[in-house]
């Protein structure tokens, strides 16, 4: 029995007070971010896993994805008159299949 799926989306935006895009302040930001995901994942290891019932996790330790992109606009322009298609697009991934998404990581981020 595969368990049923529930995926909560959030989106969290923080303000960006350098104007300019600077390649190696967003990578120095981006490993910042796996580091303290990485911490994190150690504490709570479970999240980790992969769901292999409906009752347990097999803590396999093969992680979240992680996935790092970039939009050509602002996101204040998204923000202003939102829709499905854009708002989706910052989400890290689209839902698949109940089998594929049951088999899948348990946390997906996207930067």
């Amino acid at each position: 029995m595969i368990p049923p799926i529930v995926f909560v989306p959030l989106i969290f935006c923080y303000p960006n007070d350098d104007h300019d895009y600077d390649s190696a302040k967003a990578e120095a930001r981006s490993q910042l971010l796996k580091r303290s995901l990485s911490e994190t994942l150690t504490r709570f290891y479970p999240l980790a896993g992969r769901i292999i019932s409906c009752s347990s996790i097999e803590c396999n330790d093969e992680g979240v994805d992680y996935i790092e992109t970039r939009f050509n606009c602002r996101l204040q322009d998204i923000l202003k008159q939102p829709d499905g298609a854009s708002i989706a697009k910052l989400l890290p991934s689209q839902i698949g299949s109940k089998e594929e998404t049951a088999k899948g990581p348990l946390i997906l981020v996207k930067v």
